[in-house]
This record gives structure tokens, sequence and C-alpha cells, in this order.
């Protein structure tokens, strides 16, 4: 009866620790569409944090990637992830579906907020968003902030009616303008390039970087039109991890730049400078982006 009484013991301590507070892994996610290059980086990102957070009873750091928003909510719904970056969209997503709560603010290749730049060749016609009428864009996927969220918000503002496209090459009502979804900067910049549509929107973090736009393409294509900024990267907390575990997760990130040893991991995880404390025009910002988003969404995003 004693040896019963405790394997059903050392049965519930083993659940508890896997779902409840007391457990003593630090799990990290985020949307990711290649595993194989980002998990290293991010491993050792997760490591550092972790192994700084001994007196709150974690002994190691996990990495969760997720394939899409849906596998993220869930994961957060269910208390398997403690600690998540996203973009705008993924945050207000995350904290709407599953209450997340603010964190920090990363600072991306040195800055903390980007926009949406529209591009087309340098030799087309289109010189305003009015000339878009009738044509085509190239936009990357529906759950991209740059990519889709905002260009889109600011087409339907203008106002442009816009038609969602199977294919890039599928006919475009008269006086209405198609969207297609690319999947990537990259593949909307090339689209652009060769040719095939009018007009593209990506980032201004990737108009700029060598290796998601090569200057190959880069200089057939020129930008028309941009949008305002907005927060570049947010880190969030699951609801109910242990208020101390949560601000001594923020002073270690905060203070992660100001040693060699967490600026070499802090730029190895997608090139981020440093983070800090999330202001509080950053968090209006935000409240207004999500209004944005609401009515695109609204809209009928695919």
């Amino acid at each position: 009866m004693n040896r019963i009484i405790l394997i059903i013991c050392i049965f519930m301590l083993g659940c508890f620790d896997v779902y409840g507070d007391s457990r003593n892994t630090l799990i990290y996610a985020r949307i990711s569409v290649n595993p194989k290059q980002d998990y290293s980086p991010i491993e050792r990102m997760v490591e550092y944090v972790a192994a700084r957070l001994g007196a709150d009873g974690i002994a190691k750091g996990e990495v969760r990637l997720a394939k899409d928003l849906g596998q993220l909510v869930e994961w957060v719904r269910a208390g398997e992830v403690d600690w998540v970056t996203g973009t705008p969209y993924t945050v207000l997503q995350l904290n709407r579906q599953a209450g997340t709560r603010w964190l920090a603010r990363r600072w991306k290749n040195g800055v903390t907020e980007y926009r949406t730049c529209f591009i087309t060749r340098k030799e087309g016609a289109v010189r305003t968003l009015d000339d878009l009428r009738g044509g085509r864009i190239v936009m990357e996927s529906a759950d991209s902030t740059s990519g889709f969220m905002m260009p889109m918000a600011m087409l339907l503002r203008h106002p442009l009616e816009m038609v969602h496209l199977e294919g890039w090459s599928d006919p475009v009502p008269s006086g209405k303008t198609g969207y297609w979804l690319s999947g990537s900067a990259h593949a909307t910049a090339a689209r652009v390039a060769a040719g095939d549509v009018e007009a593209g929107a990506v980032s201004d973090q990737d108009w700029r970087n060598d290796n998601e736009l090569p200057e190959l393409i880069r200089k057939k294509l020129r930008v028309f039109h941009q949008t305002g900024t907005y927060p570049r990267a947010i880190e969030v907390t699951r609801p109910g991890l242990p208020a101390p575990l949560r601000e001594h997760l923020l002073e270690i990130l905060r203070h992660a730049h100001e040693n060699p040893a967490g600026e070499r991991i802090l730029r190895a995880f997608d090139n981020t400078t440093r983070f800090d404390s999330i202001p509080e025009q950053t968090l209006q910002e935000l409240e207004q982006a999500d209004g944005v988003m609401r009515r695109v969404k609204g809209y009928g995003a695919p």
C-alpha cells in the first residue's frame, strides 16, 4: 500500500512540474518558418537567460518553435510556454486570445520601429496608390504586420477595393485592386522586379537587407509610398507566470547587452541590439494597431 501511495505521489508531482508554476524549465516560443536555422541562436539566448534565474528555481531553458499563430496560441493557453517574441500582430492576437502580458520591447537591427515600403519597378507607371486601381499588388502573408496588416489597412483607407487573388495572374475586376500573398519579402520583390505585378509591400528592414533582397533585385525597384511606423518586436509572457520570475526575466533582458557574452548572444538572436521596458507611447501605438488589424481581418483577410 505504501508503495502504491509513493508511486501516485511521484506521478502527481511530475504532472505539477510539467503544468504548474513550480516547473524548473523556462520555456520560450515564437513562430518560425525556418526552424533548423532559427533554433541554435535562440537556444543560446534562452540558456543565457535561464542560467541567471537560479534563484527563481529555474534550472534550464527550452525552445519551442511554432509553425503558425494558431499553434502558438494553443501553447500559451495550455500554459506550455512562458515567454514569447512576436511582431505587433502576433502579440496582439496572443493578448486577445490567450491573455499574455507585456514584458519588453526588443531592438532589432538597432531600431525599435519599422514601416512598410510600397515598391514598384523603376521604369513602371505607378507613382501613387491611386495607380493601383485595376492592378495587382503582392504582399507577404496574412499574419504579417509589415507584409499584410499595415499595407492593407492603408490601401483600404485610401480607399481601394481589394480583391484576394488565388494566383498573381488571376484577372482583376474592373475598378478594383487585386492582392496576392507570396509567402516572403524576397518572393514579393522578385515578382515585382519581373514585371508580373504593379507593386509589392515589404518592410523597410527587408528593403535595406541584402540577404533578404539582393542588390540584383533591388536595383530594378523603387519605393513609391510608405506607411507610418509601428513597433518592431515585443516580448510577452503567459498569464500566471509568477511575478518575481517575470520581473527577474525583464531585468536580465534589459541588461544582457551590457556584457560581451550577452551582446554576442543578442546579436546572434535575430540581430537583437538590446531589450528595454515598453514605453507608454509604444503601448498606445499597439492599441491603435490593434484597431487597424481588427478592421483588416474583418474585411476578409485569408
